[in-house]
């Protein structure tokens, strides 16, 4: 299965203004939880954890979900957005596309 992932910029800010880099792997593991068909134990859980200490991804009664900030990275690296994604944020992003600020 090919990966949602295919930007090669994988830089996330996590609220310092600096931005901490994402292996690729690490990109591809958001991905595979932003896409919600991914079950957790097939996921790496050192992937899981980097992601969770950078606040992109927390556990919900023990399900991955991503942060607001993991999915703008999502939307960032796959250039779509996260399913499941509060209304706001699509018609923010639907405005974004339509304007022509992608």
């Amino acid at each position: 299965m090919a990966c949602c992932c295919s930007s090669d910029s994988y830089e996330v800010s996590h609220g310092t203004g600096n931005p901490s880099p994402l292996s690729p792997n690490e990109a591809h593991t958001l991905c595979r939880i932003g896409t919600e068909l991914t079950p957790r134990a097939m996921l790496s859980g050192r992937d899981v954890q980097q992601l969770m200490k950078l606040q992109l991804v927390r556990d919900v009664a023990g399900r991955l979900e991503l942060t607001a900030t993991g999915r703008e990275r999502y939307r960032q690296i796959s250039g779509a957005i996260a399913p499941g994604s509060p209304p706001e944020e699509i018609n923010a992003a639907l405005v974004n596309f339509f304007s022509g600020r992608r």
